[in-house]
């Protein structure tokens, strides 16, 4: 749902938007290789707010930190609309994090005058003009960004304050982290170092039984009874724009050098006996799906406007509530407006909108305080929902859980076999081993279950579906012996490490890449140690 917005939003914006987003990304997967850094916080779900906060966050200051961060978010995106949901998206999930690290930054002194506010909104790209900082842009912003929320300069220039006094702080911090050549020398060794080593793996799925007793079942299910819930159901409000009733517009938009255009581009899909077909042959064939691309995109468009109007419209008209604008809206434009049944993100069926599992999927990422959907396209037709109701899950009981409680027994029950296997593997060939055997000569590493490994090293492991156990393990492990048995998800496996050997040669730019990148990591753990060590447990309260 996210990414499908994300999709959404750079047709509207544009590829500068893309631009000055895909610098975030970057600059979050260079956080990412720091400990305590969660980029989930960008993508996940969005839910209800915490109701215990650390590090001495109030809930005001939570609901502070995301009204602060969608502004924010929203000018590092040239204006994007605050009622996007991965802009609230991402604003909720940095909230927290951004809401205790500015406290710990007043605690500690650092602030942010008019001036250096100034100079940040004027800097921002999303107020530029021809001649700089464009006056005009900036109240545009103010007027339709963040006025419909309720917001204004204040609330800008508090959250362009607090952010610049965070990032005061964060770079002192990270000045302080101090890094040797020795240190990044020793680093880029043992990260390049040349590892040969064997795979053993034993596959859970190997030893999966045919059956389960129903009792043994039943007492797995209780023995993980937590594990076991409902899902969460929804019932919604679905305004249908079937693709169908748009055949008659894209007709007159869809020209026969688009046809031909197509078919230049995709000549590899229109082949004969191993020969390209003639775009005379082609052409019925490209104008169908040109056709019903046309359709659907059309009927995206005119969701979205919908959407768009009936939000605008809620938001002029606090007497009335977003369902009965919607259903006002719909009956206007004569468009199809209907109440589903409960339905959950599996169901095949949904009453009054039938076998849509996107529309099952987007309605079930919505939340109650932000009920209204951007459009949703189907198989066939497009969708804006509104959620009206929400059934959150609960505990199953087992007549409803039986199916799934039988595939997990007999997997754990196959886990623990393949675990068993792999231990009893691993002790026979280190006792050959230390009695003296070759590895050539030991049968068992010549098995179906062991593979030679090309030689790889911890920044370029080998292709395989365990390169990271691989990796772990061959960082613990000394040549000629055996690692650990390690579970790696579906499968337990060992690795026999038979020799290391130190980089050949040692590029001087590889190097002084390495030792940047080395200084980087250090000032990431600096920045993030601190913020931990700035954290104040929780204490219960006790009776005098």
């Amino acid at each position: 749902m996210f990414i499908t917005g994300l999709n959404r939003f750079f047709e509207r914006h544009g590829r500068k938007t893309f631009a000055v987003f895909t610098g975030i990304i970057i600059i979050s997967f260079v956080l990412y290789f720091s400990p305590g850094f969660d980029i989930t916080h960008l993508f996940g779900t969005r839910k209800a707010a915490p109701e215990s906060l650390p590090g001495g966050v109030s809930k005001d200051d939570f609901q502070n930190a995301i009204n602060s961060n969608m502004i924010l978010i929203s000018m590092q995106l040239g204006g994007a609309p605050l009622k996007d949901q991965f802009v609230q998206q991402m604003a909720y999930y940095k909230a927290l994090d951004w809401a205790s690290a500015v406290k710990i930054a007043e605690e500690r002194g650092f602030s942010a005058d008019d001036k250096a506010v100034f100079e940040r909104i004027t800097s921002m790209q999303s107020f530029k003009g021809k001649d700089g900082f464009d006056k005009t842009s900036y109240d545009l912003f103010l007027k339709n960004t963040l006025g419909p929320f309720g917001f204004n300069s204040i609330h800008l220039e508090d959250a362009v304050r607090k952010d610049i006094a965070l990032a005061r702080m964060n770079d002192a911090i990270r000045n302080s982290a101090i890094s040797s050549d020795a240190e990044s020398d020793f680093e880029f060794d043992a990260m390049n170092s040349r590892i040969k080593a064997r795979i053993f793996t034993f596959k859970d799925e190997d030893f999966i039984a045919a059956a389960a007793d129903k009792k043994d079942v039943e007492a797995y299910f209780n023995a993980n009874r937590a594990k076991y819930m409902t899902p969460s159901k929804s019932r919604a409000m679905a305004v249908r724009f079937n693709y169908i009733e748009f055949e008659g517009q894209a007709s007159k938009l869809l020209t026969d050098k688009d046809i031909e255009s197509y078919y230049e581009s995709n000549k590899d899909k229109f082949t004969k006996d191993g020969k390209p077909q003639p775009l005379e042959s082609a052409k019925a064939e490209i104008k169908e799906r040109l056709l019903k691309d046309k359709c659907s995109e059309l009927a995206i468009r005119k969701a979205q406007d919908f959407s768009l109007s009936v939000y605008q419209i809620s938001m002029d008209m606090q007497d009335k509530s977003l369902k009965e604008v919607l259903q006002a809206k719909a009956k206007e434009a004569g468009l199809p407006a209907a109440e589903t049944d409960f339905f959950d993100e599996k169901s095949k069926a949904i009453k009054n909108v039938g076998a849509e599992p996107d529309f099952a999927h987007a309605v079930s990422e919505l939340i109650m305080d932000q009920p209204l959907s951007d459009p949703i396209k189907g198989s066939r037709a497009a969708f804006v929902a509104l959620l009206l109701e929400r059934q959150e899950p609960r505990q199953a009981e087992f007549a409803e859980a039986e199916n799934d409680a039988t595939k997990d027994y007999l997997m754990a029950q196959a886990a623990k076999i393949a675990s068993q296997k792999a231990s009893e593997a691993a002790l026979s060939l280190t006792e050959k081993l230390a009695g003296g055997a070759r590895i050539a000569d030991i049968a068992e590493a010549k098995g179906a279950n062991c593979v030679e490994l090309p030689e790889f090293s911890l920044v370029k492991p080998p292709e395989s579906p365990y390169s990271s156990a691989i990796i772990e393990l061959a960082l613990h492990t000394r040549p000629g012996r055996l690692s650990e048995v390690r579970n790696a998800g579906d499968a337990k496996v060992f690795i026999l490490v038979e020799a290391k050997s130190p980089p050949e040669k040692k590029d001087p730019a590889e190097m002084s890449r390495s030792k940047s990148q080395y200084k980087t990591r250090k000032q990431n753990l600096a920045w993030f140690n601190f913020l931990n060590s700035t954290q104040k447990p929780k204490t219960s309260a006790t009776k005098d």
